[in-house]
Order: C-alpha cells, then structure tokens, then sequence
C-alpha cells in the first residue's frame, strides 16, 4: 500500500511538473510576442517622431515664405495704389473724351 501511495504521489508530481512546464513554454511564447510588439511599437514612434520632424521643418519654411510674401506685398502695396488712381484717372480722362466726343 505504501508503494502504491508512492506512485500515485510521484504520478501527480509528474502531471504538476508537465502542468507547471506547459504553463511556462506559454508565458515564454506570451513573453516573445510582447517583446514583438514592443519593438514594432518602438519603430512606429520612431518613424512618427521623424515624420514630425519633417512636418516642424516644413512649418519653419512656410512661415519664412509667408513672412517674405507679406514683406513683397507691403512693398507692392503703394505700387499697386498708384495704378489703381492712374486706373481711375484714365477712366475718368475716357469719360471726358467720349463726352467731349459727343
């Protein structure tokens, strides 16, 4: 009776060993692919950091076009007035001749 006691405690070791091996060979495998996915996860940011990089030195180069153009149109701006008087002044000298013409 004593060995069968012994062999059926050394049979539940066995299944408790086989349980607790298969219990590890999963936490291994959950293990890896976390670590897979941390590294993808790690190269999505890297490449999101980078393509905001691009965006921030876009946003620089942007700003100084938008700063030169403001600059060209106050400098357009008196130019722009005079022709539009010389405009007027044209219509109004057109008015006269056709009125004069009449």
């Amino acid at each position: 009776m004593a060995r069968s006691t012994l062999l059926d405690a050394l049979q539940t070791e066995r299944n408790n060993v086989h349980e607790l091996e298969t219990i590890i060979s999963t936490l291994q495998q959950n293990n890896s692919a976390i670590a897979d996915m941390v590294q993808s996860r790690d190269s999505l940011i890297e490449e999101l950091n980078k393509r905001v990089g691009v965006f921030e030195d876009d946003k620089m180069v942007l700003k100084a076009a938008l700063r030169q153009l403001q600059n060209e149109i106050k400098q357009e701006a008196p130019k722009t007035e005079k022709l539009m008087m010389d405009l007027t002044q044209a219509r109004q000298g057109t008015l006269f001749l056709v009125v004069y013409i009449l």
